[in-house]
């Protein structure tokens, strides 16, 4: 099992350096503008696959932003992310348990992370959603090896997700305004204009000062110190 499904890895890595995936990416998007019935389910299809296979998706999420709007394209990021992040979880405690136990081992953080978890999964889970201090893909397999319950693991990282979704989506509904911003040709009379770009700036504000927040927080648990937090001028 072990073997097959470290291969099934390589050979998707292998194909997707081989393959056009900038063109096919921004193929992909004029198909789901002109296809916004069917496309829902191509992008929680990619969450899927792109939480197994541990590919960043933030593009991803702001393209749901871009596409879909505000509503449809959070509860799109939603679905399939949290699809993304049970599957791999899924693995990570049954198919390939020894290759991510062998790969926690080797990295000082995710030891720390089996220790800080026990009697406080979901907090501890919470935290590492809320904070940038450990990969969050790689997350979703490490927790797979922990003794946090699924249950507890699935409510806490809907919940740690949600900032960072919340702050992509918005992003990819407000590209053509920032970009008309920065070019100088945003007209100024536009208060629904102005005002989105403001409303972007302070969601990217307060969405830092939380996961600054979560991060030192986390920090203390991994360092074996859960009641510290650092001070900050």
């Amino acid at each position: 099992k072990l073997g097959l499904f470290a291969l099934f890895l390589l050979a998707i890595l292998i194909a997707a350096s081989m393959l056009p995936l900038v063109d096919w990416a921004r193929a992909a998007i004029v198909w789901s503008r002109d296809n916004p019935g069917a496309s829902w389910l191509v992008f929680i299809a990619a969450y899927l696959v792109a939480g197994i296979i541990m590919t960043p998706t933030w593009i991803l999420t702001v393209a749901a932003g871009y596409i879909f709007g505000w509503w449809l394209g959070i509860g799109i990021v939603f679905v399939g992310a949290m699809l993304g992040a049970m599957a791999a979880f899924l693995v990570g405690r049954g198919l390939a348990r020894e290759l991510v136990q062998a790969k926690v081992a080797a990295v000082p953080k995710f030891s720390a992370l089996d220790r800080a978890i026990e009697g406080q999964g979901f907090n501890i889970v919470l935290l590492a959603r809320l904070s940038l201090l450990l990969p969050y893909n790689l997350l979703n397999y490490a927790f797979g090896v922990t003794a946090v319950s699924f249950r507890d693991y699935a409510v806490a990282s809907a919940i740690g997700m949600t900032p960072m979704v919340l702050l992509y989506v918005f992003l990819g509904t407000t590209v053509s305004d920032v970009r008309a911003l920065l070019s100088g040709d945003l007209d100024t009379g536009s208060a629904g204009h102005v005002l989105t770009v403001v409303s972007l700036i302070a969601l990217v504000v307060l969405v830092t000062m939380i996961t600054r927040a979560a991060s030192r927080v986390l920090r203390g648990h991994l360092d074996g110190e859960p009641g510290v937090v650092e001070k900050t001028d």
